[in-house]
């Protein structure tokens, strides 16, 4: 999902290439508070080019653009946006050669748990890109969920009704449960 929210301008130095022969503009953006990561963005010099550029994308010129890269003082205008989007890797996995580690019958993960009972349900990845005035920032997060063969733990002493309380800080809300 993306959110479009207007548009920054933001006056620095940035490493900017020209590619001639892709016909587009890159600029690199350090994400906030990373100065390892950064947004790399390509803007075709045609109005009609992102398809093109889109099609001729590879990893030389990936790799051309990051050794194209030059520190200058530049007047960045870019639309803010903010995209979040999740993926279920279950079956990308299984296509890449983990289809054992999701069968209860073949997963073997005896390291983590010393039995043969584990096996992974589901693989979940959420991220988000946020641009705005204030430069770039991103953030991602992978889950994975485990289950028993038989889908449940045995019973133990331990399972027992509890009471807890999700409280927020300014306690206009009180929400409790009961499991």
């Amino acid at each position: 999902m993306g959110v479009g929210l207007g548009v920054t301008n933001q006056k620095g130095k940035f490493s900017l290439a020209v590619d001639k022969t892709n016909d587009c503009l890159v600029l690199e953006m350090p994400y906030q508070g990373r100065n390892y990561l950064s947004l790399l963005i390509a803007l075709p010099t045609k109005d009609d080019g992102l398809g093109q550029l889109e099609t001729k994308l590879s990893a030389d010129i990936l790799q051309s653009w990051d050794t194209g890269l030059k520190s200058r003082e530049v007047i960045v205008l870019l639309p803010k946006f903010k995209l979040e989007t999740t993926f279920q890797l279950k079956e990308v996995l299984k296509r890449m050669g983990m289809p054992d580690a999701f069968d209860e019958d073949r997963a073997n993960f005896e390291g983590i748990s010393g039995d043969r009972e584990l096996h992974i349900s589901a693989v979940i990845h959420k991220a988000f890109v946020d641009v705005n005035e204030e430069g770039s920032e991103a953030a991602a997060a992978t889950a994975v969920e485990m289950r028993r063969r038989w889908g449940c733990a045995p019973p133990s002493e331990r399972e027992k009704p509890i009471l807890f309380r999700a409280d927020k800080r300014k306690k206009t809300i009180r929400p409790t449960c009961n499991v």
